[in-house]
Order: C-alpha cells, then sequence, then structure tokens
C-alpha cells in the first residue's frame, strides 16, 4: 500500500512545493522540491513522534508470498506490458510529440518552468498572461516534466513521452490495485483481475491522451483511485488496516493537493464518489449509537450533522463550477445509458466482459451484503456521464458537470474506475461461487462408494477456477477486437496519428528542424512573431525563445497582439505598430504558411506573420524547405 501511496506523495509534494516557492520568490528546481520534501518529512516524524502513544501499529498483512507479494507483480506486470507496448508502439519515436491543440502549450509550460523556475499553480497561467498577478493553471503534471528535464538533460518532447508511458502503464494500474486490495482484500485472483482489466479500456488512460491531449486529468484521474482508498481507511470500509489513522491524516491532505494541482476535475470527482461513503458512515454511526442505547437527543443530534457536512459539501462543489459551455451534448439517453451499460462510452466498442464482470460484482455484493459504496459510486459516476452525453445546455447540466468544462469525454474518463472495481469484485465472487459448487459436487460424487476420486481442497478449486476466469479475460473481446491483447490494432493508429510529424498540420518535419535552431540565429532576449495555428508557438519548447503567444486560443491574438498580427510585416518604419514592435522587442517572424491545426476562424486573424516574403520591410534570415524566419529590418529604431 506504501508503493502505492509513493507517486500520489511525490505528486503532492511537487505541487505543494511550487506554490510554496511562488510564495517566497525562490526559484523551483529539484534543489528546492528536495528542501522541501526533507522539511516536510521532518515535520511528519515529529507530528508522529509527538503522538505516539495514540497511534496502533498496523500489523504486516498474514500469508506467504502466494497471498501478497506475487500477485501484486504479476498484476502490475500485465498493465505495464500491455500498455507500455501500445504507447511505445504508437509514439515509435521518443522526441516525437502529441501535435494537437492542448499540447502547445503543455509543452511551452515544461519549458516555462525549466527557464523560470515558476511552478506554482496559482502563477503558472503568467506564461500566457504575463500582466495578471494570479493566473491559476494546475502546474503538477508539468513540475513533473520539467524535474525530468532537469535530472536527465533530455528535451522537453522527451520529457512528456516519459511521464506520460509511466502514468499510463504503472500509475495508473497501480492506483487500481491499491483500491481492490484494500477493497476486496488480500484474495490473489481479484487484485491480477483489477491489473488486467486497468489496460482493457479505451476512455481511460487511452481517451486523454489522444484528445486534447489532456494531461493533467490524466496524473489526476490515475491518482485518484489511492486518494478513494485514503478516505475509504478513515471511514473504516478496508477489508483489513492497512494504514495506521496518523498516517491516513497525514496522506489525505497530501492526495487532495495532489488531485487539485494536477487537475481539479480529479478532486470534484473524489467528492462525488465519497459520498456514498460519507452516507454509509453516518447511517453506521446512528446505528451503532442505538445499538448501545443513546439517548434520542443523542441520537438527534448526530443525525442532525448531516446539514452542516451537506451545506460545506454543496459550497465547495459550487465554487469548484466553472464558467465555460462551450461543449454540447454529444449522445441522445438512451445511447448514453447503453453506453453505461455496455462499456462503449463515447460511442466506441463496448467491452462487454468487463461489464458482465461487473454485474456478477453487484450481485455479489447485494448477496453478501456489503460495499453498496462501490455500486453507488459507479452510479454516480455514470450518472454524471450521461448527463454531460445527453442533457442540453441548461442550469441543471452546469451545476452537475461544469466542474469538467461540462466535457463529456472527460466524464467518460471516470467510468472506468469503478467497472473495474466491480468486475474484480465480480472475479471474487464467481471464483468462491464455483469453488463452493466444485466442492459440493466433489463432496457427492466422493460420497459414492463405487466411485474413487481424489479430494481437492476448496483453496485448489478457487485457484483453478480463478484461473479459468482470468484466461477467460485475457481471451475475450474487451474492446470489440479479437481479444484484449490484439487491442494495439484499435488504440495505436489514432495516437500514433497525432504524434506523426510527416502528415503534421501542426509542425512539419521541415519547420522543426528549423526551430531547433533558432538559436542560431535569434539573440535570446529577442521575441519572435508567429502564428499559434502553424505551430510557430513551439520555438518556445523546441529552441527556448521567446514568441508573441503560447498558446492556441479560439479568440486569437486578443487586443494587446491583435495590430501586430494583422500587419506586422508590412508596417512602416515608425508606425504605430512599429513602435508595439519594438517596445515589446518583436524583431524577428516566423513564417510557417497558411497550413493550419483545425478548423478555426481564428488561424486567419494572423496575415502580418504568414506569407510574408514579398514584404520589403522584412530580410531571410534563415530556411528550411517552406519554413522560414525572417527579421524585421523596417521597424529597427
Amino acid at each position: 500500500m506504501l508503493v502505492a501511496m509513493a507517486p500520489l506523495s511525490s505528486t503532492g509534494l511537487v505541487g505543494l512545493s511550487g506554490i510554496a516557492s511562488g510564495f517566497f520568490g525562490i526559484r523551483w528546481d529539484v534543489w528546492f522540491l528536495a528542501g522541501f520534501t526533507f522539511l516536510a518529512s521532518a515535520i511528519g516524524a515529529l507530528l508522529r513522534r509527538r503522538f505516539r502513544h495514540r497511534i496502533t501499529l498496523v500489523e504486516r498483512p498474514t500469508g506467504g508470498l502466494w497471498t501478497s507479494t506475487l500477485p501484486i507483480l504479476v498484476s502490475l506486470a500485465i498493465p505495464a506490458l500491455l500498455i507500455g507496448k501500445w504507447l511505445v508502439a504508437s509514439i515509435a519515436n521518443p522526441n516525437r510529440f502529441s501535435q494537437a491543440y492542448d499540447n502547445v502549450f503543455h509543452l511551452n509550460a515544461i519549458a516555462y518552468i525549466v527557464q523560470t523556475g515558476n511552478a506554482s499553480t496559482f502563477t503558472l497561467g503568467q506564461m500566457i498572461s504575463p500582466g495578471n498577478a494570479i493566473a491559476i493553471y494546475p502546474s503538477a503534471w508539468h513540475s513533473l516534466c520539467a524535474l525530468i528535464v532537469d535530472l536527465t538533460n533530455v528535451n522537453v518532447m522527451v520529457a512528456e513521452n516519459a511521464l506520460t508511458l509511466i502514468v499510463c502503464a504503472v500509475v495508473w494500474p497501480l492506483s487500481c490495485i491499491a483500491l481492490v486490495r484494500a477493497t476486496v482484500g488480500t484474495k490473489p485472483l481479484p487484485i491480477i483481475a483489477a491489473g488486467v482489466l486497468a489496460a482493457g479500456f479505451g476512455a481511460f488512460p487511452f481517451q486523454l491522451v489522444q484528445r486534447g491531449p489532456l494531461f493533467p486529468n490524466l496524473l489526476s484521474y490515475a491518482l485518484l483511485p489511492v486518494v478513494i482508498v485514503l478516505v475509504a481507511g478513515l471511514v473504516g470500509v478496508w477489508r483489513e488496516k492497512l494504514l495506521d489513522i496518523f498516517a491516513l491524516l497525514i496522506l489525505l491532505p497530501v492526495g487532495v493537493a495532489a488531485l487539485f494541482t494536477a487537475q481539479p476535475n480529479g478532486f470534484t470527482a473524489l467528492l462525488a464518489v465519497s459520498l456514498p461513503l460519507l452516507l454509509g458512515f453516518w447511517l453506521r454511526s446512528l446505528r451503532k449509537q442505538q445499538k448501545a442505547g443513546a439517548t434520542r437527543q443523542r441520537l438527534a443530534w448526530t443525525a442532525a450533522t448531516i446539514l452542516p457536512g451537506a451545506a460545506i459539501f454543496a459550497l465547495i462543489w459550487n465554487a469548484l463550477l466553472i464558467p465555460f459551455q462551450q461543449w454540447q451534448p454529444i449522445r441522445s439517453f438512451p445511447e448514453a445509458v447503453t453506453d453505461v451499460i455496455t462499456g462503449g462510452l463515447l460511442g466506441n466498442a463496448p467491452t462487454w466482459l468487463a461489464s458482465v464482470l461487473a454485474l456478477a460484482g453487484v450481485a455479489t455484493i447485494i448477496v453478501r451484503r456489503r460495499g453498496y459504496w462501490m455500486v453507488a459510486a459507479f452510479v454516480l459516476l455514470s450518472t454524471l456521464y450521461v448527463v454531460a452525453a445527453s442533457s442540453p445546455k441548461g442550469p441543471f447540466r452546469h451545476l452537475l458537470v461544469g466542474s469538467w468544462y461540462e466535457d463529456t469525454p472527460r466524464l467518460a474518463a471516470l467510468v472506468p474506475l469503478f467497472t473495474l472495481v466491480l468486475a474484480a469484485v465480480g472475479v471474487h465472487g464467481i471464483v468462491q461461487a464455483m469453488a463452493k459448487t466444485a466442492q459440493t459436487v466433489q463432496y457427492t460424487i466422493w460420497s459414492k462408494p463405487s466411485l474413487e476420486f481424489i479430494p481437492v481442497s476448496s483453496a485448489t478449486a478457487a485457484t483453478v477456477t480463478g484461473f479459468l476466469v482470468l484466461a477467460l479475460t485475457l481471451a475475450s473481446p474487451i474492446d470489440g477486437s479479437p481479444g484484449l491483447f490484439p487491442r494495439t490494432s484499435s488504440v495505436t493508429p489514432p495516437i500514433s496519428q497525432l504524434w506523426s510529424t510527416e502528415a503534421s498540420t501542426l509542425l512539419s518535419v521541415d519547420e522543426y528542424v528549423l526551430l531547433a535552431r533558432l538559436n542560431q540565429s535569434v539573440p535570446q532576449d529577442e521575441v519572435i512573431a508567429v502564428n499559434p495555428f502553424n505551430g510557430g508557438s513551439l520555438a518556445y519548447a523546441v529552441a527556448g525563445r521567446k514568441v508573441t503567444q503560447y498558446n492556441l486560443t479560439a479568440s486569437g491574438p486578443g487586443d494587446d497582439l491583435s495590430a501586430i498580427a494583422a500587419s506586422l510585416a508590412y508596417a512602416e518604419p515608425k508606425s504605430d505598430v512599429c513602435k508595439q514592435a519594438n517596445a515589446g522587442n518583436i524583431h524577428y517572424i516566423l513564417d510557417f504558411g497558411s497550413s493550419y491545426i483545425g478548423v478555426y476562424e481564428a488561424s486567419l486573424l494572423y496575415p502580418g506573420f504568414v506569407n510574408v516574403g514579398s514584404s520589403p520591410h522584412v530580410t531571410l534570415v534563415d530556411h528550411e524547405g517552406e519554413a522560414k524566419l525572417y527579421e524585421l529590418t523596417g521597424c529597427k529604431p
């Protein structure tokens, strides 16, 4: 369990240390992080020593290698190999990168942290809004990538790919295994099933990699199961005690910080999942007091605690709503419900086996009358997806899914989590039912004197039937393909296309080559005029040269840049445009032509930076194929 907590704690400390460095005005780097981590650890150790008499130590889990370490290693190895294989095959070259809308910002933000040492979630947005004292943007993903750059001296593209691979192939399966381990117990087969199933859903992690890409959401959602484990431990629904109360109380705020600084969407999902956990805890408290003979007044006071709790929940939920309603519903209500039932989220191929196993998990919970919160969590997350996918725009839709920008894929990525948990419970239930049936049949046959068979223990029967279930899991069409392992045929093409440089609409091979040698042509303090929609903004990520715009935005260049974007290359000396360019130290133009990413009207608002070779006020400095770098000679003072 402590191994599963490591990525969560590391991310939380990275996010908090970035905020601390910004608050004290100290450059953030690996040394600051090391000092912050040492200080946090020392404070934790002192607090633990101070309250050691109130801490009940946790005994090591019972059982040998088979019931503890080996199943976890196997369950980690399977998704690591599968997901790793698919992503490596898709990316193909570590220097390639996702040539998609959001990734221009992500790559530049990594470079910004490396160059400026500003890793604070409260000020990372200053890269695109330098005039704002507070410019909030979740920084944990970009800070972790910046650490990789600092420690290994690779470029930002390699760092981003490395972290993507680690989060998808290691952190996500490890978090799922930890959640199943805490809620189902030490049984090896459900744990192995959790690892296998972690690689079986397209909605997560692959959908977030190929759409956006939504890397901050990817990190936040991958850590979410471990934070749920902490909440479940605090309300007492673990199958066995894995961490003491002090560790839980220390790790939970660090986990919340990790979700917030990665992407607050993960924290809002935690709020939704925590509802059934907290409600169950409240009902159990009432029941215990009633059985203990508590007075009516005491019961009334306990019952009344739900009111301030509900008020606090409502205030936090409302504070997290984002006034952004661009995304439209994309499915009808019957289609969205069918998506949840079959696992074919966003209209993709159904995950039939996972759905059947999850249904078996629901049946197991009902029969045992334990674990209803898992069913409730699945229903809540599924409901949020259905609302985002099918409800018309309006107050109701905004209230429920406004924290996720009302964006259906972000909600779809949450549904597989408790599908997986219920499916693992289902594997456990099926194995136990089959083992009990086998034992009964064996006893019936054995009781006949005319027949002789070697007796089989219930544990052996459970193991054999369990492996049959796992074999079926591996061989069955989880995503509609001939089997789980051939899944690469449905995962690789979309990601490969985004990571391709040959057919890119954002940055071609020639354009990348030109960017890579900008540091030989452009002084470091100069600013390059770019059209972000044809890839020019990546001059900052590739070569560390400042640009006029660091991200793509539907609003275009903005009021402060609109005049320059409209006519810079053709501006007459001493004109207002030239004066503005000189004030901003803008003396170079990257001309990557009129091949733009997507179909956005804003891409046409930069005529002063596109096809400017005929202007008498610019001089060609460097070129690679059709990609050109010009110096703005007409505006020189």
